[in-house]
């Protein structure tokens, strides 16, 4: 009582707008309802949703205003929470589109590396010697196909539904060596230093794409700072419990934090919700892809974490990682060969075993160049067009040893499917299966995750390494 409500409570900013609405409300203009700041008597802000009505006498005359206000604090903040659920569902959304987009591009894109960077060592190994310019051309044409396969792996990098091969890892000593290798193409005017936790915090990841998830915030902060500063890479234990109140999407849990701090210009707050998106840059045209943050979020998704932007600011940013831990640590390390892509190395100093193989393949030039490697080590190779007509040869000829297949095919039954079929019918005959991209789980009901997984475009040594893979143990 006795106090000025506008200067004694409203908030700086909103004196003005409040004392205008007061002052129509008495000078006789009906308001509408009007959001405003109020300063509790202990200084509390509070949302208020103020209507003020005039009072008149009989005459007409006014003689006060009424004005209630109702606290909408509390309903704010849950609208926003909302807000913020849909702005995450939004960019689910949008990734998971963007990243079918990306996956279609890469298996068509994958085909062409393969019959391009296949037919290209075909005429290096063919044409023996050659002028020095033949040499070069050869050599910068093999090199731009291999520079393409590295591209599509990115554009893989953001789609969930591309697999990651696990394995168990200490976070500290995978942080520490990316550091050190890092810190020696940073220049010198950029300091890396590492923070890291005494505990073990054990993960099971793809140590390949943590690597290059923590890579890409690096060179994010080094391009952040083109004078110069520290970035600081940090990782502790987080534990999330499921009943608290967090803007991170997590299950309960305990976690690896990795966090990256650098000193640079921040991000634009009106570029905030779209740091994420595949193919968005700030950088200058030429300066970026606007690839690698939406394959550090697609690393963190798959790898059941998330990835989230701490804070930002003209004094720096800080991005940090959330990874499930690996409680299990004394789970032995997975050899070569486990995960998709990776390649063993043991048969190279092996003579390789000729042997029939069934090549199915549904694009004629891929098909073509499986072919050709594969009689230049030495097998026997039989060709189908489908699965259909795959299944037509296993049952006519006795003589098929391995089958040799294309995950996506046209028809009914893709590669897994002719796999599944084949361990059925023909359990006999190993299978091999070769895909640029696949949006499926691996494995089938009866041949579970034995089957090896060569990734488009392979070279003739990746192609004898997964086909004698299974030969092993003969």
């Amino acid at each position: 009582m006795g106090q000025d409500l506008v200067e004694g409570f409203a908030a700086d900013d909103f004196r003005v707008s409040v004392r205008e609405v007061l002052e129509r409300a008495v000078a006789g203009d009906e308001t509408a309802n009007y959001e405003f700041p109020l300063l509790s008597k202990q200084g509390v802000r509070v949302d208020i949703l103020l209507n003020a009505t005039t009072r008149r006498d009989i005459d007409g005359k006014v003689i006060g205003v009424i004005g209630v206000g109702q606290n909408v604090t509390e309903a704010k903040a849950a609208q926003a929470a909302i807000r913020e659920k849909d702005l995450r569902l939004q960019q689910s959304q949008k990734m998971q589109a963007v990243g079918q987009l990306a996956g279609g591009l890469a298996h068509d894109f994958n085909n062409l590396l393969t019959v391009i960077g296949g037919n290209l060592r075909f005429l290096q190994a063919d044409l023996g010697e050659v002028s020095e310019d033949i040499g070069e051309l050869l050599t910068d044409s093999i090199s731009a196909s291999d520079d393409g396969s590295a591209l599509t792996e990115r554009l893989l990098g953001f789609s969930r539904t591309e697999e990651v091969a696990p394995v168990v890892e200490d976070s500290g000593g995978v942080i520490a060596e990316l550091a050190r290798l890092a810190s020696r193409t940073l220049g010198a005017n950029i300091l890396l230093r590492t923070e890291l936790s005494d505990d073990p915090l054990v993960c099971r990841l793809d140590q390949a794409q943590c690597e290059n998830a923590l890579l890409n915030l690096i060179l994010n902060g080094r391009d952040a700072m083109p004078d110069g500063g520290e970035i600081v890479i940090r990782s502790s234990l987080y534990v999330h419990d499921s009943a608290q109140v967090s803007d991170l999407d997590l299950a309960a849990g305990r976690y690896l934090r990795v966090t990256v701090i650098d000193e640079g210009q921040g991000i634009p707050a009106h570029h905030m919700d779209r740091i994420f998106e595949p193919f968005f840059s700030t950088k200058d045209s030429g300066g970026g892809t606007g690839l690698g943050l939406s394959m550090v979020y697609g690393f963190a998704e798959q790898s059941g974490g998330v990835c989230v932007v701490d804070e930002t600011s003209s004094h720096g940013t800080s991005i940090s990682l959330y990874l499930p831990l690996h409680e299990e640590v004394d789970v032995p390390r997975d050899p070569a060969g486990a995960g998709e892509g990776q390649l063993t190395t043991a048969v190279a100093a092996r003579e390789y075993k000729s042997r029939v193989i069934l090549v199915a393949e549904d694009k004629a030039r891929v098909r073509k160049v499986a072919v050709r490697m594969l009689q230049k080590l030495g097998h026997v190779t039989l060709e189908a067009e489908n699965a259909e007509e795959a299944r037509e040869q296993m049952q006519l000829n006795q003589d098929i040893e391995m089958l040799f297949s294309d995950v996506l095919m046209p028809g009914d039954m893709d590669g897994y499917h002719l796999a599944d079929w084949t361990a059925e019918h023909h359990p006999k005959i190993l299978v091999v299966l070769v895909s640029g991209y696949t949006s499926r789980r691996r494995g089938g009901q009866s041949t579970g995750e034995a089957i090896p997984l060569l990734k488009k475009p392979f070279s003739s040594r990746q192609l004898a390494d997964f086909v004698n893979k299974p030969f092993d143990n003969i």
